[in-house]
């Protein structure tokens, strides 16, 4: 993927052949950003960080000179980009692996604060019996933003 590219755009390609990648929420990051910073995504339970799926860099270094890094070629430097901020040249593009889709769905969704005693007590006993490759969340919304919030759910596929 080049420098530049967004998840959104990733995310999208991906999926029409079946294939996914450790992904944020937000669909309109950076690629490129969100890898050299590690990456927790949604599918991060199952799979770990987003950049321990990356197989090389393409960057500019300090010195001007294009590189490709990946663990074979430059290995210090290829663990350094993955997770390590960046400062270490320009990334020009990434290489990463996929994975294909699954089917389980996933959703999220909203109910008032009155409510926090018993759906809290219903997530926790839950979330102690449910699979450790499920990522599992709980929150309670207060205030303004909250106000005529009604249940909504979404879904994805992953795996």
């Amino acid at each position: 993927m080049p420098a530049g590219a967004v998840w959104r755009e990733v995310v999208t390609k991906a999926a029409r052949h079946g294939l996914a990648a450790v992904h944020p929420i937000a669909p309109g990051l950076g690629v490129v950003g969100y890898l050299t910073r590690g990456g927790l995504g949604l599918h991060g339970r199952a799979r770990g960080l987003a950049s321990n799926g990356v197989r090389a860099f393409d960057l500019v270094t300090a010195d001007g000179k294009n590189r490709r890094v990946d663990v074979e070629r430059d290995p210090d430097l290829f663990d350094a980009l993955r997770g390590g901020g960046g400062g270490y040249g320009v990334v020009t593009a990434v290489e990463l692996a996929l994975f294909p889709l699954g089917s389980t769905v996933t959703g999220a969704a909203f109910w008032a604060l009155e409510h926090a005693d018993r759906l809290v007590t219903l997530w926790r006993d839950w979330a102690v019996d449910a699979p450790r490759r499920r990522r599992r969340r709980c929150g309670c919304c207060r205030g303004r933003r909250c106000r005529g919030r009604r249940a909504r759910w979404c879904a994805w596929r992953a795996r």
